[in-house]
């Protein structure tokens, strides 16, 4: 069983303004930054369900405390101290090198595309691509040398990136990312402001993906030694042969919230186990699906988080498919028997 792990949201300001941030609007204007005393009575809650904590913002680096956030988790003995960045402050002279002494052991960095011209445009900022790469390659040799252990890219497919899926993965493993995740776009926070012109269906996508798919194969013959995975893609819309690339094939994550600590509780699931669906709104296809359970594009947070965002956001939190839904219908989607072939 994989570990259990909990994410943490610590600050919610930011200096990139990307145009589909979850965090971004009135979460970012309402929600306080935790303390370090707060964050220090949180670390010991999450300590007695978990051993692993993933942190996260906003940017969690623009904390002038952030190297002792990093030391608070490492002196109760995380096994597991990961972070949620943009990447552009580990582009300072020995930022990196000194969060990996403070207890950083892996980092997930947002990326939007493989030249400033896209991955600036959905940041908002000029420049934001290029220190974003220095950081990179700079974590990238602490990864090489054993000293990071985990490094992982985390893409979100937008309009603006989608076509050029393959060259993408391509620009990075050959920078030496050694784990690459791509995540279909979900509907949040600043995202719905502009998710007309951010969200791409399934089937405009899918010859993209294939593309994709061949030249994961095509790089790791030549010997590219990478992990790959892609989230948020419902197994319906591809052939069963590119089912391995989906993040839920081999499982998936429930979430508990703890509203008196205010953080989630990661707890890892198999593909067969149901989860709890209540506060979803499922079509009539999905709902006969054999892979209902496990699909991704049916978030399982629990109400009381939910609750939380809807209060400071105004946006019901509950049914994200929804707003895929308004914008593209159902026609996409096809029930799974258990014994298909294809």
């Amino acid at each position: 069983m994989k570990q259990k792990w909990a994410q943490l949201d610590i600050n919610y300001n930011c200096n990139n303004r990307c145009i589909f941030c979850y965090a971004g609007g009135d979460l970012q204007k309402q929600a306080p930054a935790r303390t370090l005393s707060e964050i220090d009575c949180i670390a010991n809650s999450i300590k007695k369900k978990a051993n692993g904590v993933r942190i996260l913002g906003g940017e969690v680096t623009l904390r002038s405390d952030f190297f002792e956030v990093l030391r608070l988790f490492k002196r109760k003995e995380f096994t597991m101290i990961e972070i949620i960045s943009n990447g552009r402050y580990f582009s300072r002279p020995g930022f990196a090198q000194r969060a990996v002494r403070a207890g950083l052991t892996g980092i997930i960095i947002s990326v939007h595309g493989h030249k400033a011209s896209i991955h600036d445009r959905l940041t908002g900022v000029p420049g934001s691509f290029n220190e974003l790469i220095i950081g990179l390659k700079e974590l990238i040799k602490l990864n090489q040398s054993g000293q990071l252990p985990k490094i992982n890219i985390n893409l979100v497919i937008t309009r603006q990136n989608y076509r050029y899926l393959a060259t993408m993965l391509e620009f990075f493993v050959k920078l030496g990312v050694p784990s690459i995740i791509f995540s279909s776009f979900k509907i949040l926070g600043r995202g719905f402001e502009n998710k007309k012109n951010l969200i791409v269906s399934y089937t405009e996508m899918t010859s993209h993906l294939k593309k994709l798919f061949i030249r994961i194969e095509t790089l790791r013959k030549k010997g590219g030694n990478f992990y790959f995975e892609i989230e948020n893609i419902p197994f319906c819309v591809l052939p069963k042969k590119y089912w391995g690339h989906l993040a839920n094939l081999n499982g998936f994550s429930d979430v508990l919230y703890f509203p008196r600590w205010g953080y989630e509780l990661r707890i890892p699931k198999k593909i067969d186990q149901k989860r709890n669906l209540g506060a979803q709104k499922i079509n009539k296809t999905c709902r006969a699906c054999a892979y209902l359970y496990a699909c991704p594009i049916l978030d399982c947070v629990s109400g009381e988080f939910f609750d939380y965002l809807k209060k400071i956001t105004k946006v019901n939190y509950h049914n994200l498919n929804l707003n895929y839904y308004d914008i593209y219908g159902t026609k996409e989607f096809r029930a799974i028997k258990k014994d298909e072939e294809n």
